[in-house]
């Protein structure tokens, strides 16, 4: 009888120390993922001020038909681009929102819309901003710094309706070279 109670006292012993060094390497890891959250928020708060550098192009209007944006652009890297899809609307104004990558500064740019159909645009502006300092391209300005490539436009009341001239071709908004330039000394100059 003594025989099993000493078996049956180590038994439990042994499961005590196993359940005890279980919990405390629980503890331990609890303790090693809250010494990491300090750094996880430091990287977020870089990844914030990181993005605050980024260069972003917003262009506010309405779209008529569903179509798919197509921001491309060159610069120090070589080409590249972004693409959005949108919902079409007859009376909604839009935003849409490209951020080029990480402190990149376009040499030029093009908006292509890539639909093969007729879309009509109601154009409010253009906004590229970079850390606060903002050009605005507004109404009529968009003809002094944009090329239009299959858009013809006309003007309701002060706003700039521009619409595509054939369906089967992509229509393109793409910026001249005093936009470029203008892009260039006024960006390239702040630093990250």
């Amino acid at each position: 009888m003594k025989t099993s109670t000493l078996k049956s006292t180590i038994i439990f012993t042994l499961l005590l120390t196993f359940f005890i060094s279980a919990c405390k390497n629980e503890k331990k890891e609890d303790n090693k993922a809250t010494d990491n959250t300090p750094s996880e928020k430091k990287t977020k708060e870089n990844k914030k001020i990181n993005d605050e550098n980024n260069l972003k192009l917003f262009f506010d209007g309405t779209i008529q038909n569903d179509d798919e944006i197509q921001l491309a652009f060159k610069d120090i890297e070589g080409e590249n681009h972004l693409s959005k899809k949108i919902k079409g609307s007859d009376s909604r104004w839009q935003r849409i929102s490209f951020s080029f990558p990480e402190e990149s500064i376009p040499y030029s740019f093009r908006l292509s819309l890539n639909n093969n159909e007729s879309n009509k645009i109601k154009f409010d502006k253009i906004v590229l901003n970079r850390k606060n300092d903002r050009i605005i391209i507004r109404d009529s300005a968009l003809l002094v710094y944009f090329e239009l490539k299959n858009l013809k436009h006309e003007f309701e009341g002060k706003k700039l309706i521009l619409e595509k001239i054939s369906a089967n071709q992509k229509a393109e908004l793409v910026s001249k070279d005093n936009l470029n330039s203008r892009i260039e000394n006024r960006y390239s100059k702040i630093n990250p």
